[in-house]
């Protein structure tokens, strides 16, 4: 009918086609972004300004550090061929924490054609010590190599391969082997060279580091019109980063699809304003851990016991690096004369064992004048706080030191005023793919005992499918799945083509 058409042609204008093609495009053209890599951080930069055009409020960027393998580039050069015939080796993930890095000078060994690795493939081969060429469409035979005494397996870039391949290249355990990747022009040249029959011997150098480095969450607003719901808060989630085998190659087009539909969102509220606050949050290291999500989730919504505490200890660090009591220079920090190589390692040492920061904050508070972090100076260098009366500054100090309900207390009072706090009431995390039409929700806990507060969620959600399927003319079942309490006994995986 015309009234249908007419609403598939305004979703259409909502979101075109175009720029969500422009979006997809810009944030694979920055190179690889996996999180600590130059194209996460050209991608957080770009959502910054990207939540500014689209003019949302309180845009707020928060720092944290991520462990990654950083490549440090390598080389595969035949035996008698000149540096200009050198092929570029680029490193897999690493084997737990057991990068591809060589020995300095690299290596040397027979190159030989595994083809797919399996044991037929290696009959009539001597593997022991040799460089394996195989197939990346191989599963995990490549540990056929290893069994067999390998000196490093390269792979050969294929037309294309599915995300469980790359599951299977490596391990979670330190396996001291070797695995590169090379171009799908590099590996038909080196098979070409080995179809002649003469004998191959290859260099190889190598160098992967572990690094610690920086990674942004970028957050904005859209405040609620309704004086009695804007002080709830709805979360819309996204990460912008990428993950691949191979760190160095992860443009990661396929992985913007839920950054992309993010950011459309966050244009369709802004022109249409929610009755309760929305905050807009791209998150990085999505694929080490949820470290983005878990950023956040320390900030704002630790809200219990034993948890309630070092968010407030998290808080002042946060504050006191804003105000320059904490000097901070990448993932370097210093606090007094004291350095660490982390902002965890900063905040565990602040919530276990601290002098430093009390010190530097009340002297903070004292320049700030009377009332800051509840002070009160009685005259004469008489100073009280919450209603305790010191005969001396340092009075007050040593006794902030040594009572820490009063410290807490104190930490508290001082930041505060200084931080932002939310009062969440849900979070919604967007997983998409640019790959299928169907949505589904789904929540991550298994316990029945907590999976119990989120399925009236599953059921809201499908009730609003409902009303859309009937305006679009769906069927619901063809608009939303429920993973959260999936119908006929069916479990999440059901609707996944694949392990999860």
């Amino acid at each position: 009918c015309a009234a249908e058409v007419e609403m598939v042609e305004r979703l259409r204008r909502l979101a075109p086609v175009s720029r969500v093609k422009e979006t997809v495009e810009s944030f694979s053209g920055f190179g690889s972004r996996v999180a600590g890599y130059p194209g996460a951080k050209k991608a957080a930069l770009h959502v910054q300004q990207s939540f500014a055009e689209i003019d949302l409020e309180s845009i707020t960027v928060h720092k944290y550090d991520v462990s990654i393998p950083v490549e440090k580039g390598g080389h595969l050069q035949l035996e008698g061929g000149g540096e200009g015939e050198r092929i570029r080796l680029f490193g897999l993930w690493p084997n737990l924490v057991r990068t591809s890095t060589l020995p300095e000078g690299g290596i040397e060994g027979q190159l030989v054609d595994v083809g797919k690795g399996e044991f037929s493939d290696l009959d009539g081969l001597d593997p022991e010590g040799a460089i394996a060429l195989m197939d990346f469409n191989s599963g995990d035979n490549w540990l056929n190599c290893a069994y067999l005494g390998v000196a490093a397996v390269i792979f050969v870039e294929p037309d294309s391969t599915v995300y469980l391949e790359g599951e299977r290249k490596f391990l979670t355990m330190p396996l001291d082997l070797p695995r590169f990747w090379v171009s799908k022009a590099d590996g038909e040249f080196l098979r070409v060279q080995l179809a002649t029959g003469d004998s191959l011997r290859a260099h190889l150098e190598y160098r992967m580091d572990w690094e610690r480095r920086p990674a942004w969450n970028i957050m904005g607003v859209i405040p609620g019109y309704d004086p009695l719901l804007r002080n709830d808060t709805i979360v819309l989630e996204s990460y912008y980063d990428a993950m691949s085998v191979v760190p160095e190659l992860a443009p990661g087009a396929e992985q913007a699809s839920g950054i992309t539909a993010l950011l459309e969102l966050a244009r369709y509220f802004r022109e249409n304003p929610p009755a309760r606050t929305v905050v807009f949050l791209a998150t990085s290291a999505h694929h080490l851990g949820l470290r983005g999500v878990d950023d956040f989730i320390q900030r704002y919504l630790r809200k219990e016991e034993p948890f309630i505490d070092r968010m407030l200890i998290r808080r002042v660090v946060e504050a006191s690096l804003a105000q320059g009591l904490i000097e901070n220079e990448g993932v370097i920090y210093r606090l007094g004369e004291r350095e660490f190589y982390g902002k965890e390692g900063l905040i565990r040492e602040v919530d276990q064992a601290d002098t430093d920061l009390v010190k530097a904050v009340l002297e903070s508070a004292i320049e700030a004048g009377e009332g800051e972090g509840g002070l009160e100076e009685s005259g004469s260098g008489r100073w009280a706080i919450f209603g305790q009366e010191f005969e001396s500054r340092q009075e007050l100090e040593a006794e902030l030191l040594d009572d820490e309900d009063l410290r807490l207390d104190f930490y508290r009072a001082w930041v505060d005023p200084k931080v932002d706090s939310l009062d969440v009431k849900l979070f919604v995390s967007l997983d998409l793919s640019s790959q299928t039409d169907e949505l589904g929700i789904w929540n991550s806990n298994s316990s029945f005992y907590y999976k119990r507060y989120f399925a009236p969620f599953g059921k809201n959600f499908m009730n609003y499918a409902r009303r859309i399927s009937r305006d679009l003319g769906y069927d619901y079942r063809d608009v939303l799945a429920n993973g959260i309490s999936p119908e006929g006994g069916k479990s999440w995986a059901t609707f996944v083509p694949g392990e999860i």
